[in-house]
């Protein structure tokens, strides 16, 4: 069922909303919109985005909306925890965790649920297994592998347990991980902000033949 219609993210330029419309279908899950043969849709009134989606999808434009805001250090119209619209990535809310050195001795091949959940107490992680997409690909977190690690990063650590099974991980932030096929999480690709300033500015500097030079010059580089 579609969630109630809420208007989200004023603007007075009528062009603008109608371009931060065509933005949302395009980037929020570009399948469930009726362009796409789907329900959902999104309409300009009155300087104002008006949305019917899903309860899945709804929230999913609302944070989308409000990280666009946070990047151009507009005030946040949500009364939803602020946390919820940080501009830091999934990847990089997780890093410390991923850094984290573990240490695991599975010589002998264990289901590889028990070796998540042995990962998950080391690194302080809570590991989610996303079982149905295991099952669609004809494998389960009780197919048995081997894991040998002396003190190194969880993260890398993580991945190479996982790429023999056709499996990865993806980050969701406050410490969860969760474990898919690789196909599963193709399909699935997370939406992050990205600061480009800095990018822009050297491609700028670039255009105005300010290129970094190559070789020596008064004995630097």
């Amino acid at each position: 069922a579609l969630s109630g219609e809420i208007g989200i993210m004023i603007l007075d330029d009528k062009a603008a909303v109608a371009e931060l419309a065509a933005l949302v279908r395009k980037l929020v899950a570009p399948e469930s919109w009726q362009q796409t043969g789907g329900r959902g849709t999104i309409e300009a009134d009155q300087g104002a985005l008006v949305v019917a989606q899903t309860g899945e999808v709804h929230p999913q434009v609302l944070v989308f909306c409000e990280k666009l805001r946070n990047a151009r250090h507009k005030p946040l119209r949500s009364r939803d925890n602020p946390d919820r619209f940080t501009l830091t990535t999934r990847l990089d809310q997780a890093r410390k965790m991923l850094d984290r050195p573990v240490t695991a001795n599975f010589h002998e091949p264990a289901p590889l649920a028990g070796i998540l959940a042995f990962l998950a107490e080391a690194a302080g992680s809570d590991i989610l297994i996303d079982r149905a997409a295991l099952a669609a690909a004809e494998t389960s977190d009780r197919v048995e592998t081997t894991l040998t690690a002396t003190k190194q990063a969880f993260g890398p650590v993580l991945a190479d347990l996982l790429r023999p099974l056709g499996l990865t991980y993806r980050a969701g932030g406050q410490g969860v991980i969760q474990v898919t096929t690789e196909e599963a999480a193709e399909e699935r690709l997370e939406l992050e902000f990205y600061p480009v300033g800095p990018w822009l500015a050297r491609q700028n500097s670039l255009s105005h033949g300010h290129r970094p030079k190559v070789g020596r010059e008064r004995g630097s580089y």
